[in-house]
């Protein structure tokens, strides 16, 4: 549902303001032709205020029909809402996916983008600040290993250096309800935990799918192709997804 589906409603409400306004038009005599010619002056039609006005009754049908379609209205532009943060959130992650392939093929050092499905957030993690073969993705709890980690990365010039292991929180009421990567030959489906998508510095990338869910059960999906790194975003409708 959409605000489009209201039209005919406030065609209806107009069509019933323009009969109260009705009232307005009355014929005067004004004469119409230029001065000096003798012509019969002809009654035509003006518009200006009746003196009795509207009745309280008129009114009242009037802002009642307003207010209903108001409230008819209302969880139309509530879905709307929550649809423009979907998609305002789930394109600003496949930008970082493309930031993180193309830094790679760039600087010639593999790119990580990392995703915490139980805390709704993401960032940004190179060879340097994550350890494919350690513990995966967990960023330092130490304020004192990320400050030295973020002073270390503005020392180097680099593209990444403002956003680099800095954690990005998604829109409340917007999870990631699944992520499947390919990790060398296994696919691993998770909806808890942390993640990652790796970028090799050939241009090459894990394929990987991610869904994402906002408050009115409404889904839309990234993918990542291995071969080429592309990122696609796309909708998904009802019966494409099942949990």
């Amino acid at each position: 549902m959409n605000m489009f589906t209201f039209t005919p409603a406030i065609m209806k409400v107009t069509i019933m303001i323009s009969i109260l306004l009705g009232k307005m038009v009355r014929k005067e005599l004004k004469t119409t032709s230029p001065v000096g010619l003798r012509k019969p002056n002809k009654p035509v039609e003006t518009f200006f205020l009746d003196s009795h006005g509207f009745t309280l009754v008129e009114v009242l049908i009037v802002l009642t029909i307003i207010v209903l379609l108001s409230t008819v209205a209302a969880p139309s532009f509530k879905g709307f809402s929550a649809s423009s943060r979907l998609k305002s959130d789930v394109h600003a992650i496949r930008d970082l996916l493309g930031f993180a392939r193309d830094t790679a093929t760039t600087e010639h050092v593999p790119y990580f983008v990392m995703f915490d499905l139980d805390q709704n957030r993401y960032w940004l993690a190179d060879s340097e600040t994550f350890d494919v073969d350690g513990e995966i993705g967990i960023l330092p709890t130490s304020e004192a290993v990320v400050a030295d980690t973020i002073e270390g990365q503005a020392n180097i010039v680099s593209r990444t250096s403002m956003i680099l292991m800095r954690p990005r929180e998604i829109t409340q009421g917007i999870t990631i309800a699944e992520i499947n990567v390919r990790h060398g030959s296994q696919s691993i489906q998770k909806d808890t935990g942390i993640d990652y998508i790796y970028f090799s510095p050939n241009g090459s990338a894990e394929d990987a799918i991610l869904v994402f869910e906002n408050s009115t059960e409404k889904l839309m999906r990234i993918s990542v192709d291995g071969a080429t790194a592309r990122v696609k975003v796309d909708e998904i409708q009802d019966d494409e997804y099942e949990e």
